[in-house]
C-alpha cells in the first residue's frame, strides 16, 4: 500500500547537531542522483537498505512529538522523491519542524516543500560534478539549479555546507565556488574516511588538508557569504547501525 513514508530506508531516532537549534530525529531516503566517493551511507545512496516500516515510524513521529522540536530529512536525495512534499505536511501535522537535506540539483521539487529550514551541499565547481560526481546535465545546467536552491535559503533560513575533500575542492577551485555562496551562511566541513565511504579508492595516496587551507578557502568565501564557520564533523547525518529506536 502506498504510504507518505514511501523510499525511507533509514531512521536514526536522536540526534543533536543535525538541526540547528533543534533536538531531532532524522529520516533517510534511498538513492541520490549524485555519487560522491565521501558519501558516509553507500548502501542508502544504491539502495540496498530495506524500507523502513510504515507503521513504526507514524508511531513514533506520534510518541516523540512533545520530546523532540523536529525532524530531519536527508538520504540519498530527498527531492528525487515524489512524496516529499506530502511526508513533510504529514510530519508536521505533528507539530514538528522539519530540515531538509539537499544536493540542491532539483530546486522544483522544493516549490511544495513547507520546509522550516534548508541545508544545501554545494560539492565542488560544476564542471566537477560532472568529472566526478556522476551528475547529469551541463555545468551551466548545474551552477543554475544550484543558484535557485540557495535562493530560497536567502529568503527563508538555512545554511550551505561544503565538504572539503582533496581533489574534489580543490585552491583553483575557491573562487567559483565562493562566487556560489553569495549571501548566506557557510560551513566549511572537514573531510572524513573513518566510516565507510562509496569509494576509498578514489582518495589513495590523498589526506585531509590542512587546516591552513581551510583558513585560505574561508578568506575567499567570506568575499560572498554572509558568514563562513569551520565545522569539525562531517558532511551529513550517518545511519546508525541500530535501524529502530
Amino acid at each position: 500500500m502506498s504510504s507518505v513514508f514511501d523510499g525511507i530506508c533509514g531512521f536514526n531516532s536522536f540526534s543533536g547537531n543535525d538541526f540547528p537549534g533543534a533536538v531531532s530525529a532524522v529520516l533517510f531516503y534511498a538513492y541520490c542522483n549524485l555519487h560522491c566517493p565521501y558519501c558516509q551511507n553507500p548502501d542508502i545512496v544504491f539502495g540496498k537498505m530495506p524500507q523502513m516500516d510504515h507503521e513504526f515510524l507514524a508511531d513514533f513521529l506520534k510518541r516523540r512529538k512533545y520530546n523532540l522540536d523536529g525532524i530531519v530529512i536527508t538520504g540519498g536525495e530527498p527531492t528525487i522523491h515524489k512524496k516529499l512534499p506530502e511526508l513533510i505536511e504529514s510530519i508536521k501535522k505533528f507539530g514538528y519542524k522539519v530540515k531538509l537535506d539537499t544536493n540542491g540539483l532539483n530546486p522544483v521539487a522544493l516549490k511544495n516543500c513547507d520546509i522550516d529550514y534548508l541545508a544545501l551541499d554545494i560539492k565542488t565547481t560544476p564542471k566537477k560534478y560532472l568529472q566526478y560526481l556522476g551528475a547529469q546535465g551541463t555545468p551551466d545546467q548545474i551552477s543554475e539549479s544550484l543558484q535557485k536552491t540557495a535562493s530560497i535559503i536567502k529568503k527563508t533560513k538555512g545554511e550551505l555546507r561544503i565538504t572539503v575533500a582533496p581533489k574534489i575542492v580543490e585552491r583553483k577551485d575557491f573562487e567559483e565556488i565562493a562566487q556560489l555562496c553569495e549571501g548566506t551562511d557557510v560551513y566549511l566541513q572537514k573531510f572524513r574516511t573513518r566510516f565507510k565511504i562509496l569509494d576509498s579508492n578514489f582518495f589513495d595516496g590523498v589526506s585531509s588538508y590542512e587546516n591552513e587551507l581551510f583558513k585560505e578557502f574561508k578568506v575567499c568565501i567570506e568575499k560572498y557569504a554572509k558568514s563562513v564557520r569551520i565545522r569539525e564533523y562531517g558532511e551529513n547525518s550517518k545511519i546508525s547501525a541500530k535501524k529502530y529506536g
